[in-house]
């Protein structure tokens, strides 16, 4: 192991299932690298920015379990962007920057660029999906990548039944507070990945993705700069 890999899910979760994929099917040397979930298993919740920051309160710097530093070259942080890409990872930065272990690492100062100033240091970088750049998150990015004509035909009959529900009144997209077009992604790709087997939702998702998308080249560029 050289890369920790910090996701927002539980171990079995939709982003530590998504990244597991993209390091075994896209030429990635898979042992170089072991996932860290952080949202409580015991949790009903899909995990959220705030587990990533108490996990790097709590974990990455602990005195306690410090020992895994000696084996470690890189820590990379990926998430979802949410409503505000630069918002996001300024909380990363924060975090990361308020601990008292924060000598030991290369603090990145850009989104998606792993910082290797200091070869002394661990290096961290941080991937907000979809892109680094634009609001959205794993389904975004997991909505451009599906992968048949089946599926697209899928999502559209999902996009007319958000329509319909927009028209009698049941959605107001234009309340942004009520309705972004993040929340709008992320509830479009559950419903149609929850049919026609809901009880198997994250098995869904990775079976009806293409992970060979150009989708996904940005994502696996930004791992690729561990080697």
């Amino acid at each position: 192991m050289k890369t920790i890999i910090i996701v927002e899910s539980t171990d079995t979760g939709v982003d530590k299932e998504l990244i597991d994929n993209i390091l075994k099917k896209r030429g990635l040397n898979y042992s170089d690298f072991c996932i860290k979930s952080t949202a409580n298993p015991e949790s009903k919740k899909f995990g959220s920015i705030n587990d990533v920051l108490k996990y790097i309160e709590y974990e990455i710097y602990s005195d306690t379990k410090i020992e895994w530093i000696k084996e470690v070259q890189n820590v990379l942080i990926i998430v979802d962007a949410d409503e505000d890409a630069e918002g996001q990872f300024n909380k990363i930065v924060e975090a990361l920057e308020a601990n008292q272990k924060k000598e030991n690492f290369n603090i990145p100062s850009n989104l998606g660029v792993i910082n290797k100033t200091d070869p002394n240091k661990i290096n961290i970088g941080v991937f907000l999906m979809p892109d680094c750049k634009n609001i959205g998150s794993l389904e975004t990015l997991c909505l451009k990548a599906l992968n048949s004509n089946e599926k697209q035909k899928i999502k559209d009959c999902i996009d007319k039944y958000f329509d319909c529900l927009e028209a009698k009144g049941h959605l107001k997209l234009k309340d942004k507070e009520k309705m972004t077009e993040n929340n709008l992604s992320k509830s479009k790709f559950r419903v149609c990945m929850a049919t026609p087997d809901p009880d198997h939702y994250t098995k869904s998702i990775i079976e009806s993705i293409d992970f060979e998308s150009s989708e996904f080249d940005q994502l696996t560029n930004f791992i690729k700069q561990t080697e």
